[in-house]
């Protein structure tokens, strides 16, 4: 009957499930990096910025629903059929049939164990971009501590020649020594100055890559607080 058919297809709906769209975590705010940072915390604002945690995400749920397809049993075909038995225009015999693939019932194991292969060699993958992010993470960040550290040592140049500009100016004057290494002495300066503005626009612009890198909305200044990982010994 109608109401049978009707039953019939509600309770394959059923079966149906929704697919829940996920949502994507929003850029890191400049409040993130108020304290400062250690190499852990790098990690961990790489793998919840929003283009990485995306697409992590969705490789994961790839994977899963590739698994479910395979496990899930084939859809039956409904097929009903009316057929007049000769008796009067009222009389007529209705058939439903339920018919099944037989093919993918043969092989749902074999697609079941290859699709957890696939779930089980798309989790390593994941787990092994995951660990050259966070290599990737740690390198930036001891790059960007060492371009710091070059920044105070030319700072520290730049404030020794200008204090030995200072001391060769007084011995000018006095005619101790001749004007020529005063000139000198400021030519000294001048090139310390110069050293130093170009290492502090490298470390900047390395600054501005790692804010971006990590999942900032805008450049922020980052306080770290640790020093260079040390080297791993030879083998």
């Amino acid at each position: 009957s109608t109401r049978l058919l009707s039953l019939l297809t509600c309770g394959l709906l059923a079966g149906c499930g929704t697919v829940a769209e996920p949502q994507l975590p929003p850029p890191h705010s400049a409040a993130v990096a108020s304290a400062p940072l250690t190499h852990a915390d790098c990690e961990r604002l790489a793998f919840a910025s929003a283009p990485t945690a995306a697409a992590f995400t969705a490789r994961r749920l790839a994977a899963e629903a590739q698994l479910r397809a395979a496990s899930a049993w084939a859809n039956p075909t409904l097929s009903p059929a009316w057929e007049n038995l000769g008796l009067g225009r009222m009389v007529a015999e209705q058939t439903i049939s339920l018919g099944i693939p037989l093919a993918p019932l043969f092989t749902r194991s074999l697609q079941v164990a290859a699709a957890e292969r696939d779930q089980e060699a798309s989790a390593a993958d994941l787990q092994r971009e995951r660990q050259l992010l966070a290599i990737s993470v740690r390198t930036a960040y001891d790059q960007l501590v060492a371009a710091r550290q070059r920044v105070e040592v030319l700072q520290q140049i730049r404030a020794l020649r200008e204090r030995e500009l200072a001391a060769t100016r007084k011995l000018a004057a006095a005619g101790v020594e001749p004007n020529a290494d005063a000139d000198k002495a400021v030519a000294a300066v001048l090139e310390a100055q110069i050293e130093l503005d170009a290492e502090q626009d490298a470390a900047a612009r390395q600054q501005i890559a790692f804010c971006f890198a990590l999942g900032f909305e805008r450049p922020t200044p980052l306080l770290l607080a640790e020093p260079m990982s040390e080297s791993p010994a030879p083998p």
